[in-house]
């Protein structure tokens, strides 16, 4: 948990009006007798204040503000004293003067250390510091309470991460390091951001002073979480005005089970696109969740249920709203409430107004979508369209469904009518909405209608016409569309990335033809697919199965990126013996598998991870390995027997961590180890110039390619495959937690393209590797879409391809030559609450890790293949609260002798605000001995059990080779 917030000082127990501004700017401006710098930062929060001003901390309040204790200081008072901080690695013209601890950049991992420190662990301890850059980014602070070992006593493990903001102004971060279990500490690494080939030279860093704080929580007073902020309240005297747009709390215990899990805020905002809420728990745990801010500097109710984050289990020491990412921005606070429910009344958020399918035409009847959310506490009634206004030549066709909805709090619901046009046209639709909570303005949303084509209907898919470059095109694929299920979380929440081939199944050879044709129509003349082996076992083959089926196989390649992230001890020599056997008897002898230099080609993921199981396994014979000499003996043993089967060796391509880094050692051990090419999955960085870290501007990932294929160039140890970004929004699958960025079209994505031809012009490099083509939930994705059309598989064509004499062939759909759908059929949703197999498996799913997935004669029966075996359902009307227990009645057999008697089985669920998460779910013991038993979960007892349940995942142990058996699962 880290904020930019400043140290707080102890005000006594009240102040006057009159002295509480005195103290808040004498914390702003840290106004040390001593100091020079005291007018510039005086004036600058003087400029803070008036623009960034929350309404909510009026003059007129009380303040009390908990003891805090410092523990550690480092003012930097006289010249040339370092106090310690020596240590300094990629650093240059390390000086103290006035003040002012200050260093350049001279590399790329610009970090110092402090050797000699003693003091304990403490969970209430915050480190801080205030530093002026003019780099963003990530970074971290280590720590250790040991000074043994390969790195000084410092581990991966043993970090948080902070992010720094390079407007080249102070500001005070803190950052909360959760180190209670190490004791004591000993030592301190402060790392800056990581620094993309060539910035050094231009990346400075000031440090004012550094400090360890104990803000004594167990001191802290018991709080009430329904604070008012519209008048004179003694609540006011709960929260402080820091900086940067910050409030946050004295030190307090807020129990959360008295008060409940959901977060009520009304604020108004004028600037950004979120706002950030953190909290500290008494155990050290730091939770952060981000508010989509709707900035119209009126007042709205934010609603969020902050179970869904781990550290809201227990007490809450401390809580931080950043109000606005947006420097400037001006927020009015007016209550922020803790209980059990929503609170507000009913407010309709209108989150897309879209046409769901990819394609519409001319003369065809079409739907448009309305997506609308509740973000009230209040159930929303008869929501309409009141009004409808089209372009010229559009009119509506039909409604369907009801002629109004009725949204509950924090639900989503979708309005539908039908379209038509009676010829292609672009312009925008403008809608009207009726009801309580609606937005009193028109909305607006651009709708397009395309010339009719009038092709002639096929039979199968056309033969496709490809093109010739002079470049070598591939595209990384992700495999993992052979399920509805795996569509949902996409179609639920971000509906505009439907593919023109529908919610498709990949397993479908004429699904794979159509791929297959509009890749080879627009240059991409192989995929990387990734490709899933752990200890024997081998899954998500669905698009492989079918390529083999494919009609048109014979003009596309393909080869495997092994992503070989799987547990702690999945690699071994006796495993790498046993996948290579695996790629030459079912791979390698395809004539469509992709070669380089005349050898079959493996991507890996995990370098790392290989590396680290062999060592480990060698340590523990007593020898001991260097960095990359464990995954060198792997693709030692996999060379000599691809040699042995007849092949010329394997063109093994490793997967660079970190990614965006540019350092030689980071790319060298790989080149030792015996890679001969890196590449990475996703470029997604903003080379230092975002203002926020997790969401900014696609336009800054278009201009930090071409410096970071140089800066790979100018390495020069080995070649590397150069990764054209497709962009990265995980919302589906991490909600909005992960990185997001925004903004990205087709004419940002040709510059990319644009930049990259520039850089083979200079370099004669020709290789290119599209980032992932169909990373639907991870938001990376160019295959043909709703959202983008074929623009993404055009831009490729247009730069890097040679245009026939009679034009570029038509890109098309399947529905146009009178083909397809291909969609999975919708998941049926059920009304059930129990399950005795009498008739199938009964809308249980296999969802991964499980074989011969059968339900029948009052059995559900299977095998688990790994260590994380699950089945799933969809669910529909479940109400958490009508229900108490859930049982599943189930034998567990071992196929392996000498099998752990024990186990444990997870039930997972979601709801309709949060996912399926770790957070949502329960575990209990099971016993593997051939008997049928009777496993309860007492959902009762979950804080998380409760709203609307949407799903659940069924995890019936942590083992593979099990065979299972259910006789009935119920709820109770």
């Amino acid at each position: 948990m880290q904020k930019s917030i400043p140290n707080r000082s102890d005000f006594g127990k009240t102040r006057s009006p009159l002295l509480f501004w005195h103290d808040v700017f004498f914390i702003l401006g840290e106004c040390r007798a001593a100091r020079l710098k005291r007018k510039r930062n005086f004036n600058q929060q003087i400029i803070f204040m008036r623009t960034l001003l929350v309404a909510m901390l009026l003059a007129l309040s009380s303040v009390a503000v908990a003891q805090t204790e410092t523990l550690k200081n480092w003012e930097f008072n006289t010249d040339g004293q370092k106090e310690g901080w020596v240590g300094a690695n990629h650093l240059k013209d390390v000086t103290v003067k006035d003040g002012m601890y200050r260093a350049k950049a001279s590399g790329n991992d610009p970090f110092i250390v402090l050797e000699k420190i003693d003091i304990p662990a403490g969970k209430s301890y915050v480190f801080e510091f205030r530093l002026k850059t003019n780099f963003s980014g990530s970074a971290e602070l280590y720590y250790a309470n040991t000074t043994e070992g390969p790195y000084g006593g410092f581990l991966p493990k043993k970090n948080v991460a902070w992010t720094a903001i390079g407007d080249g102004k102070f500001h005070t971060y803190r950052i909360f390091p959760n180190w209670a279990a190490d004791k004591k500490i000993v030592k301190l690494r402060l790392d800056f951001p990581n620094l993309p080939q060539g910035d050094a030279d231009n990346v400075s860093y000031e440090l004012d002073w550094i400090r360890i704080v104990d803000l004594n929580f167990a001191k802290a007073p018991a709080v009430k979480p329904n604070w008012n902020f519209t008048g004179n309240t003694t609540a006011n005297g709960d929260w402080v005005l820091m900086e940067d747009g910050v409030i946050e709390t004295k030190p307090m215990n807020l129990d959360v089970d008295e008060y409940g899990g959901w977060i009520s805020l009304e604020m108004a905002v004028d600037q950004g696109k979120t706002a950030t809420l953190e909290f500290l728990s008494s155990s050290g745990k730091a939770g952060t969740i981000t508010i989509p801010l709707k900035a119209d500097g009126k007042p709205h109710w934010y609603n969020v249920d902050a179970l869904t984050d781990q550290a809201w289990r227990e007490k809450i020491n401390l809580m931080t709203l950043k109000t606005s990412d947006e420097p400037g921005a001006t927020a009015k606070v007016q209550r922020l409430i803790v209980s059990d429910a929503p609170k507000g009344p009913a407010e309709i958020e209108v989150l897309q107004v879209y046409q769901p399918e990819a394609i519409n035409r001319a003369g065809t009847s079409r739907p448009l979508a309305i997506r609308l959310r509740n973000t009230g506490g209040e159930t929303a009634k008869g929501i309409r369209i009141a009004k409808m206004q089209f372009p010229p030549n559009v009119g509506a066709t039909a409604k369907k469904g009801e002629e109004s909805l009725d949204i509950e709090p924090l639900e989503t619901k979708t309005y539908t009518i039908y379209l038509g046009a009676t010829q292609p046209v672009e312009g925008n639709v403008t809608l009207t909405l009726a009801g309580p909570g609606v937005p009193k303005e028109p909305i607006t949303a651009p709708i397009r209608f395309e010339k009719k084509l009038d092709l002639p209907k096929a039979s199968y898919v056309p033969e496709p016409k490809p093109v010739k470059s002079d470049y070598e095109i591939g595209a990384l694929y992700y495999p993992g569309w052979h399920r509805m299920q795996a569509w949902e979380r996409i179609y639920s929440t971000h509906p505009e990335r439907k593919p023109v081939l529908g919610w498709y199944d990949e397993g479908n050879p004429e699904v794979v033809d159509w791929q297959i044709k509009w890749s080879v129509e627009n240059g991409i003349q192989y995929y990387l697919v990734d490709w899933y082996w752990n200890k024997g076992h081998q899954h998500n083959d669905h698009w492989i199965a079918a390529f083999r089926k494919a009609k048109y196989r014979s003009m596309f390649k393909w080869a495997m990126m092994w992503a070989n992230h799987n547990g702690k001890g999945s690699h071994s020599v006796e495993d790498q013996a046993a996948v290579t056997k695996f790629w030459i008897e079912n791979y390698f002898n395809m004539p469509e598998y992709y070669q380089m230099d005349g050898r079959p080609v493996v991507m890996i993921w995990s370098a790392q991870g290989m590396d680290d199981d062999v060592r480990d396994i060698e340590a523990k014979k007593g020898n001991t390995l260097k960095k990359g000499e464990g995954v060198k003996k792997l693709l030692d043993l996999s060379q000599k027997m691809a040699k042995e089967a007849g092949y010329k060796g394997i063109y093994f391509i490793a997967m660079k961590w970190p990614e965006a880094s540019t350092k030689a050692e980071d790319i060298q051990w790989l080149a030792d180890a015996g890679f001969e090419m890196t590449s990475i999955y996703h470029f997604m960085h903003h080379g230092g110039k975002a203002k926020n870290p997790r969401r900014f501007s696609f336009d800054y990932v278009v201009e930090s390619n071409l410096p970071h294929w140089e800066g790979l160039h100018e390495t020069g140890i080995i070649p590397f495959l150069p990764n054209l970004s497709t962009g990265w929004d995980s919302r589906p699958w991490h909600g909005d937690k992960q990185t997001i960025i925004e903004d990205r079209t087709v004419a940002k994505f040709k510059k990319i393209c644009e930049d990259f031809k520039k850089f083979s012009k200079k370099t004669g490099v020709k290789q290119i590797l599209l980032a992932p083509t169909n990373e639907w939930g991870e938001g990376s994705y160019a295959e043909p879409n709703a959202e983008f059309g074929f623009g993404m598989f055009e831009a490729i064509r247009d730069e890097f391809c040679k245009k026939p004499a009679n034009g570029w062939p038509i890109n098309y759909g399947p529905e146009d030559v009178g083909l397809g759908p291909y969609d999975f059929p919708p998941l049926q949703k059920e009304m059930r609450t129990s399950w005795d197999f009498k008739d199938g498996t009964q809308g249980w799913t296999g969802f991964m890790g499980i074989s011969n997935f059968k339900g029948a004669d009052g059995k559900l029966t299977f095998g688990t293949t790994n260590h994380d075996p699950a089945m799933s359902t969809n669910l529909n009307g479940v109400k958490a609260v009508d229900w108490s227990r859930f049982v599943v009645r189930m034998k567990i057999t071992a196929q392996d002798p000498g099998a752990d008697a024990q186990d444990r089985a997870q039930l997972f669920w979601s709801t309709s605000t949060s996912p399926v998460s770790e957070t949502n779910s329960m575990s209990v013991p099971v016993k593997i001995d051939g008997a049928f038993h009777d496993y309860v979960f007492e959902l009762k007892s979950q804080k998380t059990w409760r709203r609307n349940i949407t799903s659940l995942r069924f995890d019936p142990v942590n083992s593979e080779k099990r065979s299972i058996e259910i006789e009935s699962i119920k709820f109770e």
